[in-house]
């Protein structure tokens, strides 16, 4: 579990409280991350799962996200970017998604 990380319901109380600081898209590969600063602490977004940091594949889910909490100016930091470094493969839902458009 990561220490350094808040959930979803905290962030967007922390929005609605209007105490953050900055909002930092972060590369890690293909995937983007949150860093949230509020007060005198940096904290990563936690997965809904609790067990990792949340990641997106595109910035503009990103974007959407954070539009979505009233979240509408935030920073960027592409150096880690990898190009084709995207998110986890689902070969498993690859064939999900295949019988079910073939009705089966």
């Amino acid at each position: 579990m990561d220490n350094n990380a808040i959930t979803h319901a905290t962030f967007k109380q922390l929005v609605n409280d209007g105490v953050i600081r900055s909002v930092s898209a972060v590369a890690q590969g293909g995937q983007w991350e949150l860093s949230v600063e509020y007060g005198r602490v940096q904290k990563y977004l936690k997965s809904t799962n609790g067990q990792n940091r949340r990641s997106w594949s595109k910035l503009d889910t990103v974007q959407s996200y954070l539009a979505d909490l009233g979240v509408r100016q935030f920073s960027v930091d592409a150096a880690g970017f990898l190009p084709g470094r995207g998110g986890v493969k689902r070969p498993d839902r690859t064939v999900a998604l295949q019988k079910l458009y073939k009705g089966n």
